[in-house]
């Protein structure tokens, strides 16, 4: 039997709470139509992937000139799927190029595909991601209506859907219609894939989120603490995405001049980062920022 034909590199690939670049080792697989990622290789060869793209019905894109992350020599560009539109960045145009054409070509391989009523292993897995806020309005509800139709309006596939269109509200300050799809989202995810699963840990703290910029703070810190507690046990304790979620809470307190209470939650975050990241890390750089304001805050309240 031959070989899986694959092609495997490091790329940059964006975040789900925090909207920075994470350097992630990806492996394409033409024949699965599956690109999976790691935090290094030595994770991939083993298996331990974060998470995989279904490339099933799922189309190259550049990005528009109007992107900030746009670029003359064009090392950024878009894989879009029904279900959300990921942002990923090679270190030249040129290797950028090369990802764009074997995806393609992977792409449009003549293989089986998965029946739009199922759900593929390992889709689901770190389902949600930030760069919907990419996406146009009118692009969101034509993904939402594609899953509505073919795999139903409960489908997790919709929920995904519903979420992207309600994480764009949400940034775009339409709030009360953010918070509807939130809650519908969230119902269709639990059940169908139950309480414990680690997209209902996203979707939650996403909701969470939107509850901060209306202002319902306290309503906020409870949606937090159940996302991080579900992170917690799906993740694990010293995931990037429990950082992300003390992150937030950090920010709901801080929001509130609450500046003692919201110190533990940033320095944990903050150390989380600084083990998986390094101490160079942007994301890093900006946490160790917030913590030097925070104390100069606190000393500030104290004297």
């Amino acid at each position: 039997m031959a070989a899986e034909r694959v092609k495997a590199g490091f790329l940059e690939k964006r975040g789900e709470w925090n909207k920075a670049f994470k350097r992630r080792y990806f492996m394409l697989m033409y024949k699965q139509k599956s690109l999976a990622y790691a935090k290094t290789q030595e994770d991939s060869n083993a298996g331990n992937h974060q998470g995989r793209i279904d490339l099933g019905h799922a189309s190259i894109k550049d990005l528009p000139r109007e992107s900030k992350d746009f670029s003359d020599d064009n090392r950024a560009f878009q894989i879009w799927t029904p279900r959300r539109v990921y942002i990923v960045k090679a270190e030249t145009g040129q290797e950028a190029k090369a990802w764009k054409d074997a995806l393609k070509e992977a792409i449009e391989e003549g293989v089986n595909r998965q029946p739009n009523n199922e759900i593929p292993q390992g889709l689901t897995q770190h389902g949600f991601d930030a760069n919907a806020a990419e996406a146009t309005e009118e692009e969101l509800l034509q993904q939402l209506k594609l899953n509505q139709d073919t795999a139903g309006p409960t489908h997790p596939n919709t929920a995904v859907c519903l979420h992207n269109l309600a994480y764009f509200y949400s940034k775009h300050g339409q709030l009360q219609k953010s918070e509807q799809l939130y809650t519908q989202a969230l119902k269709y995810l639990i059940d169908a894939l139950g309480a414990e699963h680690q997209e209902v840990a996203v979707c939650t703290g996403n909701y969470a989120v939107c509850l901060k910029r209306q202002g319902r703070y306290d309503e906020a810190l409870q949606t937090f603490r159940k996302a991080l507690e579900l992170a917690e046990r799906t993740w694990g304790p010293n995931d990037e995405k429990t950082s992300d979620i003390l992150y937030n809470i950090y920010a709901n307190f801080y929001a509130q001049g609450k500046f003692a209470d919201a110190r533990p939650y940033l320095v944990r975050s903050l150390e989380i980062n600084r083990a998986g990241l390094g101490p160079n890390h942007p994301e890093v750089q900006q946490s160790e920022a917030d913590l030097k304001d925070l104390d100069a805050r606190i000393a500030q309240s104290r004297a």
